[in-house]
């Protein structure tokens, strides 16, 4: 009683606005929730493989860096966290120990991975020549489009094994030399059965390349080799025995009733103003060796078979006075699936 006569009760103070209980909740909540924020990080992936190189770690500036068993920040002064995973500010890196790239405001995409050596070896048989000057075309038989041999040239390929072949959407042309009967017989019927000296028992070696059959029968002079015919062979034909064609040495005929398909790589021949002929570079060309192939002897695989005799006399002509005057089928390099390239060993220069 005496305290109370003495000493008077002190009147409740309000608290301020700034120490109101709503307030104080919500600089804890924000405190609290700065804390959450500062602690939540991106786990980092168990499954991926931890890089050889995360004790070195290269940055510029004045920005300090800070290491961890997983991850390796680099920062500056400040970083202003937000509600969920933190993202990087204009001077915030961050390099995790199982990947080579930085994560910045400017997203740099992923380098993509190294072609493996067969996908490189494939890419560059198949893919682009040099730029072809413009062709000045005309039509020969009605079907075969030719241009000179100079203007051609400059669009092929001057190294490696390729398919260069005259080829339209329905076919491809090959080329071989016989004796006159037997061409007379084979244009006038689209087959080679039944022609007078023909055989399917022997191997006829076919070539796509106009000018290596010019080399093969000396511009149509050698003996039985006077004519020379393009067979047009229908492209799903010629895909087949692309893909059944097998490497000369590499394999024993065991069956002498079977299909037989040779595969040669040889020089690919250019023509010279003499009777002499030179090679285009290192470049490779293919000609087939075909024996028992029943769709080639019957005409099955054939659309068609044209005598070109005139046109190789003409352009034989042409030869002795410039080879600057010298026509031939226009030819391209012939488009080949990845599984063929590797039946044809194409990734190689051997």
């Amino acid at each position: 009683m005496l305290n109370e006569l003495i000493m008077p009760k002190s009147k409740e103070k309000t608290p301020a606005a700034c120490c109101t209980p709503s307030t104080t909740n919500k600089l804890r909540g924000n405190g609290a929730q700065k804390l959450k924020d500062n602690k939540r990080q991106p786990p980092t992936s168990t499954t991926q493989q931890r890089s050889p190189h995360t004790d070195t770690t290269k940055f510029t500036g004045t920005s300090a860096a800070t290491k961890s068993n997983n991850t390796t920040t680099t920062t500056s002064s400040t970083t202003t966290p937000t509600h969920g995973a933190p993202k990087a500010s204009s001077s915030t890196a961050t390099t995790t120990s199982s990947s080579s790239s930085s994560t910045t405001t400017t997203a740099t995409p992923a380098a993509p991975p190294p072609a493996t050596t067969k996908e490189t070896a494939a890419a560059t048989t198949m893919t682009t020549t040099p730029t072809a000057t413009p062709l000045h075309t005309r039509m020969i038989d009605g079907n075969m489009e030719v241009a000179l041999y100079n203007e051609q040239r400059g669009g092929w390929p001057r190294t490696g094994k390729h398919v260069v072949a005259h080829y339209t959407d329905d076919a491809v042309v090959v080329y071989q030399a016989y004796n006159r009967d037997i061409a007379a017989y084979a244009a006038a019927n689209g087959r080679f059965l039944g022609a007078p000296g023909w055989s399917d028992s022997r191997t006829t070696w076919v070539k796509p390349n106009f000018l290596w059959m010019m080399h093969r029968s000396a511009w149509g002079t050698k003996h039985n080799q006077q004519a020379v015919v393009a067979i047009w062979l229908r492209r799903q034909a010629f895909n087949r025995l692309l893909g059944h064609a097998r490497i000369v040495g590499e394999f024993h005929e065991s069956n002498a009733e079977r299909e037989v398909v040779r595969l040669q790589w040889d020089p690919d021949y250019a023509p010279s103003s003499s009777s002499k002929h030179h090679l285009h570079s290192v470049r490779r060309d293919i000609q087939l060796g075909l024996k028992k192939v029943s769709g080639f002897a019957s005409g099955e695989d054939i659309v068609r078979i044209v005598d070109l005799s005139d046109f190789v006399a003409e352009q034989r002509a042409n030869m002795q006075k410039s080879e600057a005057l010298l026509e031939m089928p226009v030819e391209r390099v012939y488009p080949v699936s990845r599984e063929i390239a590797s039946v044809l060993a194409m990734g190689s220069d051997d």
